[in-house]
């Protein structure tokens, strides 16, 4: 073959370069390379190399080499906001907390007895009487303080009275009454079960509950109200000289008291009754000599009348017609 033609065969189909002489041409190209670029490639390469690659890290976490990364830092921005929404949890988990046990009384029943009491007195003070009972009647039946029952049953008594419905009011009385004899809410009780039945015109069991009193509590307040009572009653059976005598037991037992200016004011009332005007004028005059001014009303008024020569108001001679 003509050298010419070797040449241009070689030409056409070049050797490539051995991979012997590979690292000596790349050492000899970073040698020619400026220095800053060679030490920047070198830098990333030495990057590279202390970087694990993720299947490696697995592998080393697998096998307990190495912990795994750190999660990033909590900012102080974060934290407060995680404090603040903590901080509102808890105030409103209290509120939430606070406004049930207002409204149900859970933890402390007392608290809620003491809503119902003011919700009942002003239901009464509105004249929404069964409202107000129903409220006294969910008292009884919730508390455990025997205060506060005693509280609700005096006024739910005295509700049902008001309305004219004796008969339960009778029933809470009588209740008051039994649950000690000898205290002074017995006696209270029992003269209120003698007026209720007095108003009721049941006069034989308003006598009866006046005697009780007076024998349980002898030479004291209550048996000069019940004294006053006895004597009321004789006066609506028309018994005037009994209704009488029974006034004059409380003057002798107790003649300095509100109590003596009112029995000298009935006893007036019944000498007009049995005709004996002089008698009545008497009586009256009693009170305007030895009592305070604050007693002198109904007194003055009939002696006025009486010396008048008039008859006093609502008086009708004993077996008499009106």
């Amino acid at each position: 073959m003509a050298p010419s033609q070797r040449k241009s065969r070689q030409d056409k189909n070049p050797r490539k370069p051995s991979a012997r002489g590979a690292p000596e041409r790349a050492a000899a190209t970073a040698r020619r390379r400026p220095a800053p670029a060679r030490i920047r490639e070198q830098a990333a390469v030495a990057r590279k190399a202390e970087e694990p690659s993720p299947r490696a890290e697995t592998r080393a976490v697998d096998a307990g080499k190495t912990s795994p990364p750190a999660e990033p830092p909590v900012t102080l921005r974060a934290s407060r906001r995680f404090w603040l929404l903590t901080l509102g949890s808890l105030v409103l988990a209290l509120t939430l907390v606070q406004a049930y046990g207002y409204f149900t009384g859970w933890g402390d029943p007392e608290r809620l007895v003491q809503r119902y009491f003011k919700s009942a007195q002003r239901l009464t003070l509105a004249r929404r009487y069964p409202a107000a009972i129903h409220k006294y009647e969910k008292i009884i039946g919730m508390t455990t303080n025997p205060d506060n029952r005693r509280q609700a049953l005096i006024a739910m008594a005295d509700l049902l009275r008001d309305r004219k419905q004796w008969d339960r009011a009778s029933e809470i009385y009588r209740q008051l009454q039994q649950q000690d004899p000898t205290n002074i809410l017995s006696a209270w009780a029992g003269l209120q079960l003698a007026q209720i039945a007095l108003e009721a015109g049941r006069l034989e069991q308003a006598y009866r509950d006046f005697e009780t009193v007076s024998r349980r509590f002898p030479a004291s307040d209550w048996d000069a109200e019940a004294q006053m009572g006895l004597g009321g009653v004789r006066e609506k059976e028309e018994r005037f000289p009994e209704a009488i005598a029974r006034y004059r037991r409380v003057l002798a037992a107790y003649p300095g008291g509100f109590l003596a200016a009112e029995a000298w004011v009935q006893i007036g009332k019944c000498y007009e009754h049995l005709g004996d005007l002089p008698a009545a004028a008497r009586a009256y005059q009693e009170v305007l000599d030895k009592y305070p001014p604050s007693t002198w009303d109904e007194a003055k008024a009939r002696l006025q009348r009486l010396q008048s020569g008039k008859e006093a108001e609502g008086v009708r001679l004993w077996g008499g017609e009106p």
